[in-house]
């Protein structure tokens, strides 16, 4: 399925404050998540995350990576709330398998209730299912990224204000989050206009 899942807003923010202190190992991995969507960053570029390429400058923390997939460098300003993860974990993020990672972040969004009922086409050769899952039994550590550009869109960025920050090489792969564009682009229009009067 080729849909994007991610989180909204309200999600994320119930998400990113849930109280996981009696089950710490789900805290954990939430801060792996929040960070990852605070950042943009692929799971594979979090691992560089560490004491030796966070840099401070005039107050502000940034980070510095060569991404794996597209082998640029990248310099990231981080938002308080990814330093504030950071400094939980002595700048060291808490990894641990993919697969566990991911099984922690489906069981902490159980917990915190994050339970909206998602739509997705399953393809197999030529056959389609239309199925009906809970967004918790969806997510992967991997929708982290697809929810900071879904948010960063919705909240104004541009399609190359994003792209910049997440890497992605060309439109093409972008194209899936246009209509997250679009639909923000339509919200908009009237205003634009708003002063133009019909003779």
């Amino acid at each position: 399925d080729q849909r994007i899942i991610t989180l909204t807003l309200d999600e994320f923010n119930t998400y990113a404050g849930f109280d996981f202190s009696k089950s710490p190992k789900l805290g954990r991995q939430r801060d792996v998540f929040c960070f990852a969507t605070y950042t943009g960053l692929r799971f594979e570029d979090l691992k560089q995350v560490s004491k030796n390429n966070i840099k401070k400058s005039a107050g502000e923390y940034f980070v510095h990576i060569n991404t794996d997939k597209t082998s640029h460098e990248l310099k990231i300003k981080l938002v308080q709330q990814a330093v504030e993860i950071l400094k939980n974990y002595d700048f060291e993020l808490p990894f641990i398998t993919n697969q566990k990672t991911n099984e922690y972040i489906k069981e902490g969004l159980k917990k915190a209730k994050i339970n909206r009922s998602e739509t997705v086409i399953i393809q197999y050769l030529n056959k389609h299912e239309t199925i009906n899952r809970p967004l918790h039994e969806l997510v992967s550590i991997h929708d982290a990224r697809k929810t900071f550009v879904t948010l960063s869109l919705q909240a104004g960025m541009s399609i190359s204000e994003v792209m910049a920050v997440s890497t992605h090489k060309d439109y093409r792969s972008f194209s899936r989050y246009v209509q997250l564009e679009a639909q923000r682009i339509n919200n908009k229009l009237q205003s634009v206009f708003a002063l133009s009067k019909v003779s």
